[in-house]
């Protein structure tokens, strides 16, 4: 199931699943633009007995074991053995290990090296998790609106005890000294509940988006604020700070380790960083989460939606993170197009399409939402407006152009759970849909139905190709425009989740860019360049 690397060449997710290399046939080359986080993201951190790493991916939907001197890596739970993404872990006193899971809303524990025992508690948004010193207790924040901090039987049989309700986003907790301190993220607060009385207090104030709490070996807590990066000291009862460390923000959450490094997560690469005798260290570097969209800008610019950022690639140097959910927005982002310098249209997860200026407040604007596209996906510029965009909705079997102005027109309908769409340049629309079909449309006219792809996903066009992701056979297949001749252009393609079940959005995007084809692997978490070695730019084929 799994293998471990080194922190020289640390494993991607796709290698820990033992799949082959991509190959690429004669004549066309792929390179690598942005590289995957070796976890899907980083979010829970907890140590086990060995000082071992614990880390949970919300995003992949399993728990890997990491050592903190060498990054080597092994996946412990993942989504085939029944688990359902979890957020933040701790052990118990037997060492099993207690997990939260947020879109199932339960706590489940790892019963030994497959086995899984779901609590019979219902915990909408469980998220923070927490024991007492014995480690016989155990204590679960709800992450959300009107969120609840609780007590649960570790083995399931006594019933649940709500010890506060009402709460405004509470998330990662820690017990010390007979209280539970956890932050209340966008109130920027850390808080005590008093175990034997019940009291409340405010311990801290003003803080950047607050994610977690943990505590020192000196007694003080420590903080991640994801809104800063900064690691922050708490006296617990006088409230006084110290900035420990200064990291990227989107810091998830942190653990102290016995001798006295503590290591902290990053939601949105992945990345883990050791903190200690006034240096940082990478345990592992960042990368790419999904990604789940892509996008090319007039100026080649590469723009990634990746789930909980977006990022950027300029020319061929690194990725950054440019927004981050829950500092910049509070939406999942599953596609992302420019349709100016600074305003975006996305699909943003459960909300519906919208658009966006990331530097001025407020400034999201619905242009469509779920009871006019139900599921949308695939959304892309139009080439002929680029007032426009092109989306699919995967639910409803059609194909819709939404405008800035709100105006929506349905080009295509009565497809089987489109895919993505992309427009040629006779004006032509080639759709991705259903199990195994690309059809191409010319107004309300079905040109032709190309039929024998796998569950095909992303398509692009780019001087008269076109490329197809055929995600069930995991291959790249392009299709002459002309004469609708098929060739795969890479066997062993990492694209499609390594593990199919339990991994939210997975989607393989495909984009044109002015040498070729810009791939987002969501199977190995890469964006790739696909191009001919010699590229022939013939006009009239297109």
């Amino acid at each position: 199931m799994s293998r471990s690397g080194s922190r020289g060449a640390p494993l991607s997710r796709w290698s820990q699943y033992g799949n082959a290399d991509p190959v690429v046939m004669d004549g066309w080359c792929s390179q690598v633009l942005a590289g995957p986080s070796v976890l899907f993201a980083a979010n829970g951190l907890t140590l086990d007995a060995a000082g071992h790493l614990v880390v949970t991916q919300l995003f992949g939907g399993q728990v890997s074991r990491v050592d903190p001197s060498t990054g080597a890596s092994e996946v412990v739970l993942s989504p085939s053995m029944g688990a359902t993404p979890p957020d933040d872990a701790i052990h118990l006193h037997d060492g099993r290990l207690a997990l939260t899971e947020p879109f199932a809303g339960a706590v489940s524990i790892m019963t030994g090296a497959d086995g899984l025992q779901r609590l019979p508690y219902d915990l909408p948004g469980a998220n923070g998790i927490a024991t007492d010193p014995e480690r016989r207790r155990l204590f679960v924040t709800e992450f959300r609106e009107q969120g609840r901090l609780v007590e649960v039987d570790p083995d399931g049989v006594a019933p649940m005890s709500v010890l506060l309700e009402d709460l405004d986003w509470p998330n990662a907790l820690a017990e010390f000294d007979g209280a539970l301190y956890f932050p209340l993220v966008h109130l920027g607060q850390v808080r005590a509940y008093e175990l034997a009385t019940g009291k409340t207090r405010i311990v801290s104030r003003d803080l950047s988006l607050p994610t977690a709490v943990k505590v020192l070996a000196d007694g003080r807590l420590v903080v991640s604020e994801a809104g800063s990066g900064h690691i922050t000291a708490i006296d617990p009862m006088s409230g006084v700070t110290e900035v420990l460390a200064e990291l990227e923000p989107a810091v998830d959450n942190l653990v102290p380790a016995p001798d006295g490094t503590l290591y902290a997560t990053h939601f949105d690469t992945g990345k883990i960083v050791a903190v200690g005798n006034g240096a940082n260290r990478e345990v592992l570097g960042p990368g790419l989460i999904g990604p789940y969209g892509v996008e090319v800008g007039a100026d080649g610019t590469i723009l990634i939606a990746d789930g909980v950022s977006v990022k950027v690639v300029e020319s061929d140097g690194p990725f950054r993170s440019d927004l981050h959910a829950l500092v910049d927005f509070p939406w999942l982002i599953t596609a992302a197009v420019r349709v100016e310098s600074n305003v975006l249209v996305i699909v943003a997860h459960g909300v519906g399409i919208l658009e966006w200026t990331p530097e001025i407040e407020g400034s999201d604007r619905l242009l469509a939402g779920p009871e006019q596209i139900e599921d949308p996906v695939g959304l892309v510029l139009d080439p002929d407006d680029p007032t426009r965009v092109l989306v699919c909705d995967r639910a409803r079997g059609a194909v819709w152009s939404i405008g800035r102005d709100g105006t929506m027109e349905r080009v295509v309908q009565g497809l089987e759970e489109p895919q993505a769409v992309a427009r040629d340049a006779a004006g032509r629309l080639w759709v991705s849909h259903g199990t195994n079909a690309v059809s191409v449309h010319a107004g309300d006219e079905v040109v032709t139905t190309l039929e024998g792809f796998g569950a095909p996903q992303g398509i692009a066009v780019s001087a008269g190709r076109v490329l197809v992701a055929d995600v069930e056979r995991r291959q790249l297949v392009g299709v002459d425009v002309a004469t609708l001749d098929r060739y795969v252009v890479m066997h062993s393609a990492p694209i499609g989740p390594p593990d199919t079940v339990g991994v939210p959005f997975g989607f393989c995007a495909i984009t044109a860019d002015a040498s070729g084809f810009i791939v987002g692997c969501n199977g190995d978490g890469s964006v790739r360049r696909v191009t001919l070695k010699r590229p022939r730019f013939d006009a009239a084929s297109l």
